[in-house]
């Protein structure tokens, strides 16, 4: 595999992984999004059925329910500050905007002859200020799934299993919708029991 061809991998998988980890932390912040609002109007609708004679409630009920109230209070609080001080929007946008960097070098390389030493390593210098320049980099999963998306160049990836390959697929599609649904359904499930019992 001679220098350009090389880079031209390099390139065209750094930019695909980051553009699956724009993609990754983009859900991610929107699932945060989703919870905080999801957390705050279940909070809301306790404290109303606690103020109106909307469903009978006992005063132990409504201990209870005031007593899990402050809970997911401190758990909205503390999952909020921590997930939003990784800042994954942020993330995201830096991730995309690499991506689109490192895709004009990529486009720019399509066009340089083998031969053409200089402009190859113009290009890579270009790739490595590229890189430097954003400070971040993808997560394993993002190139796991950038793999998975493209086989018949990443012969190693169909040496995996298919349980290995579906968890790479959920993993990377699903695992922050997954986390954010059960912060979500378990404190309601735990308000209906106290309701009910």
């Amino acid at each position: 595999m001679d220098n350009k061809e090389l880079l031209n991998n390099r390139i065209w998988r750094t930019k695909g992984s980051r553009f699956n980890a724009y993609r990754r932390l983009a859900k991610k912040n929107s699932t945060l999004t989703f919870v905080t609002s999801c957390s705050s109007i279940h909070l809301l609708a306790i404290s109303i059925l606690q103020l109106t004679n909307l469903v009978t409630i006992s005063a132990n009920q409504s201990q209870w329910l005031s007593f899990i109230s402050i809970i997911i209070s401190i758990i909205i609080l503390a999952y909020g500050l921590y997930e939003n001080g990784k800042e994954h929007g942020l993330k995201s946008e830096r991730h995309h905007s690499c991506g689109i960097e490192l895709d004009g070098c990529y486009s720019k390389l399509q066009f340089i002859k083998v031969d053409e030493i200089e402009k190859v390593t113009a290009i890579a210098d270009k790739y490595n200020q590229i890189t430097a320049k954003y400070l971040l980099n993808h997560e394993t999963i993002d190139d796991l799934y950038f793999q998975l998306q493209n086989p018949v160049d990443f012969p190693d990836i169909a040496k995996v299993s298919t349980f290995g390959k579906l968890k790479i697929e959920l993993t990377y599609k699903y695992y922050d919708a997954i986390i954010g649904f059960l912060f979500v359904i378990i404190p309601v499930l735990i308000s209906l029991i106290i309701m009910l019992c």
